[in-house]
């Protein structure tokens, strides 16, 4: 039987706050800001979180472990909230705490890097996350598999195999694939194939799955998986936590894929609603499942739609706190899918532009030349010669990147 190692919300609860006049009421707010934090009232976790952190910081000071835990579980609170920025703050100070108190090669020390990692991920900050992720996953496999070592070791893998996936080329996605399916493995060991960190490596490995397609042969079917996955989810968290709605878009994505179109176009609208009303409009997540509702309405050849959707989602991206700007890879990834609807609707010169938008923040965003990039140039250079000739007559002859779905991986 799996055993399961304890979590870092098991570890704040069974924290020994100092002998202070507040401490039974700091381990109460410990203990409400888990209970709020599992269910996805990130805010609520926040707020008193941020109370224990100042109250840890005044009596045992930011060396002590469980000043440490609490600013990490914090920080967790900030990346589940979009705030990467706020995040990465408190993530670059464990990390310099742990480097100065207990050596690089501590097992916290890789703990520390592989979540500023993960943050950095999410800021679309590709280069720097994988650097963190590779220390950590190399370092974890020096540790002995003790205690958590060998679950932090196959979490940081998975963590580092979606990151890979960002970088576009068939062999990125051919080592993330590995990296996803090493972690489900040994995950599905270590803590149990229903935990929450095995469902996440589930999750991740399907998208891989779903990208290479034919060229990997799998020994699942990722649409059965992922739907075990949601349904598990279900189970676990109920219908409308974050964490249920993010496998939900994975079902939506597998959906599209198996072309069921209708089902897929069903599904991630009502999964729409669900987060506009419990984490808002504008969260990133949400803006996420538009992206996808996007994609469906692309292959259903409801382009107007679509056309629609996708303008609301770029300009909501160049308003995330956790973006950058203009140029997040996700927004630009969105950018294609309309520069794409656009040109099947026959407005050649307004595609132009937005390859031309797209092509530059490409380059911007990349040191070595971006696949997505050469795509782009050349659906460009293929539009163009198709400005005042009468020989248009359809899609194919501009041939756009193939996306499955926005952001990838």
């Amino acid at each position: 039987m799996a055993r399961r190692a304890r979590p870092l919300w098991r570890k704040l609860r069974l924290m020994i706050i100092p002998r202070a006049k507040d401490a039974n009421e700091m381990r109460m707010l410990i203990k409400f800001s888990i209970v709020f934090a599992k269910s996805g009232r990130w805010a609520d976790a926040e707020h008193l979180l941020v109370r224990v952190k100042d109250f840890l910081h005044s009596t045992v000071g930011p060396k002590d472990e469980k000043f440490r835990v609490v600013t990490a579980f914090l920080s967790d609170v900030y990346f589940r909230m979009g705030r990467a920025p706020k995040a990465v703050e408190l993530q670059q100070e464990i990390l310099q705490s742990c480097h100065e108190h207990l050596g690089v090669d501590h097992p916290d020390t890789f703990r520390a890097r592989d979540r500023l990692g993960c943050t950095k991920w999410l800021q679309g900050r590709f280069s720097e996350a994988r650097k963190h992720q590779e220390i950590a996953v190399e370092g974890f496999k020096r540790l002995p598999d003790i205690g958590t070592n060998h679950e932090y070791k196959f979490e940081a893998m998975d963590n580092l195999g979606r990151t890979i996936g960002k970088f576009w080329e068939t062999h990125h996605f051919e080592q993330a694939y590995e990296l996803h399916h090493e972690a489900v493995q040994g995950l599905s060991k270590v803590v149990g194939p229903d935990h929450d960190k095995t469902l996440t490596a589930k999750e991740s490995l399907c998208r891989t799955a779903l990208v290479l397609r034919e060229k990997r042969k799998h020994t699942f079917d990722p649409l059965e998986m992922i739907t075990e996955v949601v349904e598990t989810r279900k189970v676990n968290f109920g219908k409308e936590h974050p964490l249920t709605l993010l496998a939900t878009a994975n079902l939506v994505i597998a959906k599209m894929e198996a072309g069921h179109l209708d089902d897929a176009e069903k599904i991630v609208r009502e999964g729409l609603e669900v987060a506009i009303r419990t984490l808002g409009a504008d969260y990133y997540g949400t803006i996420h499942g538009r992206d996808i509702l996007g994609c469906v309405l692309i292959q259903q050849g409801r382009f107007a739609e679509a056309e629609d959707v996708f303008n609301q989602v770029v300009e909501s991206q160049r308003r995330l706190e956790i973006r950058r700007g203009d140029y997040h890879p996700e927004r630009l990834a969105s950018l294609i899918q309309l520069a794409k609807v656009i040109f099947y609707q026959g407005r050649i010169e307004e595609s132009i532009k937005i390859c031309e938008e797209t092509i530059e923040g490409l380059e911007i965003i990349s040191k070595a030349p971006h696949p997505l990039r050469a795509g782009m140039i050349r659906a460009r250079d293929q539009m163009i010669s198709l400005l005042g000739s009468s020989r248009h007559k359809g899609h194919a002859e501009v041939e756009f990147p193939w996306i499955l779905f926005p952001g990838g991986p």
